[in-house]
Protein backbone atom coordinates (compact mmCIF):
# COMPACT_ATOMS: atom_id res chain seq x y z
CA UNK A 1 0.00 0.00 0.00
CA UNK A 2 2.71 2.39 0.50
CA UNK A 3 4.60 1.84 -1.95
CA UNK A 4 1.57 2.52 -4.28
CA UNK A 5 0.51 6.00 -1.87
CA UNK A 6 4.22 6.78 -2.69
CA UNK A 7 4.18 6.36 -6.27
CA UNK A 8 0.80 8.23 -7.03
CA UNK A 9 2.07 10.89 -4.90
CA UNK A 10 5.19 11.42 -6.90
CA UNK A 11 3.24 11.49 -9.80
CA UNK A 12 0.89 13.82 -8.60
CA UNK A 13 3.91 16.05 -7.14
CA UNK A 14 5.29 16.33 -10.90
CA UNK A 15 1.67 17.18 -12.32
CA UNK A 16 1.70 19.99 -9.70
CA UNK A 17 5.08 21.18 -10.56
CA UNK A 18 4.33 21.26 -14.47
CA UNK A 19 1.02 23.53 -13.56
CA UNK A 20 2.86 26.23 -11.49
CA UNK A 21 0.88 24.32 -8.46
CA UNK A 22 2.21 25.21 -5.12
CA UNK A 23 1.50 21.67 -2.65
CA UNK A 24 0.88 22.80 0.91
CA UNK A 25 2.45 20.05 3.42
CA UNK A 26 0.07 18.96 6.44
CA UNK A 27 -0.25 20.53 9.33
CA UNK A 28 2.50 19.02 11.69
CA UNK A 29 0.54 19.71 14.81
CA UNK A 30 -2.48 18.00 13.25
CA UNK A 31 -0.23 15.21 11.98
CA UNK A 32 1.73 14.48 15.10
CA UNK A 33 -2.22 14.11 16.86
CA UNK A 34 -2.83 11.83 14.31
CA UNK A 35 -0.09 9.74 14.64
CA UNK A 36 -0.28 9.95 18.78
CA UNK A 37 -4.10 8.74 18.12
CA UNK A 38 -3.39 5.86 15.87
CA UNK A 39 -0.68 4.90 17.90
CA UNK A 40 -2.69 5.00 21.82
CA UNK A 41 -5.71 3.13 19.49
CA UNK A 42 -3.72 0.34 18.12
CA UNK A 43 -2.06 0.20 21.68
CA UNK A 44 -5.09 -0.72 23.39
CA UNK A 45 -6.08 -3.30 20.97
CA UNK A 46 -3.51 -4.51 18.50
CA UNK A 47 -4.97 -7.36 16.85
CA UNK A 48 -5.66 -7.83 13.27
CA UNK A 49 -8.86 -7.41 12.95
CA UNK A 50 -8.93 -4.31 14.78
CA UNK A 51 -6.08 -2.68 12.99
CA UNK A 52 -7.67 -3.78 9.79
CA UNK A 53 -10.47 -2.12 11.25
CA UNK A 54 -8.92 1.23 11.82
CA UNK A 55 -7.53 1.14 7.95
CA UNK A 56 -10.58 0.22 6.67
CA UNK A 57 -12.07 3.26 7.98
CA UNK A 58 -9.19 5.74 6.81
CA UNK A 59 -9.64 3.83 3.44
CA UNK A 60 -13.54 4.62 3.15
CA UNK A 61 -12.78 8.00 4.42
CA UNK A 62 -10.82 8.48 1.01
CA UNK A 63 -12.62 6.72 -1.13
CA UNK A 64 -15.87 9.02 -0.41
CA UNK A 65 -13.24 12.04 -0.46
CA UNK A 66 -11.69 11.13 -3.64
CA UNK A 67 -15.11 10.24 -5.27
CA UNK A 68 -16.44 13.27 -4.35
CA UNK A 69 -13.68 15.51 -6.03
CA UNK A 70 -13.51 13.47 -9.06
CA UNK A 71 -17.42 14.10 -9.64
CA UNK A 72 -16.74 17.84 -8.82
CA UNK A 73 -13.97 18.59 -10.92
CA UNK A 74 -15.81 17.21 -14.16
CA UNK A 75 -13.68 20.41 -16.10
CA UNK A 76 -9.91 19.36 -14.56
CA UNK A 77 -7.24 17.92 -16.86
CA UNK A 78 -7.79 14.60 -17.96
CA UNK A 79 -4.50 13.75 -16.54
CA UNK A 80 -5.29 14.94 -12.90
CA UNK A 81 -8.97 12.98 -13.33
CA UNK A 82 -6.66 9.59 -14.64
CA UNK A 83 -4.42 9.95 -11.43
CA UNK A 84 -7.44 10.22 -9.12
CA UNK A 85 -8.88 7.21 -10.82
CA UNK A 86 -5.91 5.29 -10.37
CA UNK A 87 -6.02 6.34 -6.46
CA UNK A 88 -10.02 5.39 -6.26
CA UNK A 89 -9.02 2.54 -8.08
CA UNK A 90 -5.96 1.80 -5.32
CA UNK A 91 -8.22 2.55 -2.36
CA UNK A 92 -11.04 0.09 -3.24
CA UNK A 93 -8.52 -2.66 -3.91
CA UNK A 94 -6.97 -2.09 -0.39
CA UNK A 95 -10.60 -2.07 1.21
CA UNK A 96 -11.37 -5.17 -0.83
CA UNK A 97 -7.82 -6.78 0.68
CA UNK A 98 -8.79 -5.74 4.29
CA UNK A 99 -12.06 -7.15 4.47
CA UNK A 100 -10.17 -10.78 5.11
CA UNK A 101 -8.89 -9.74 8.16
CA UNK A 102 -12.01 -8.33 10.13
Amino acid sequence: MHEEYERIAGRAALCAKERGIELKEPNPLKRAMLWGSVKMNALRDGSRAHLAQMLTQGTVMGITALTRSIRESEDADTEIRALAGELLAAEQGYEQALRRYL
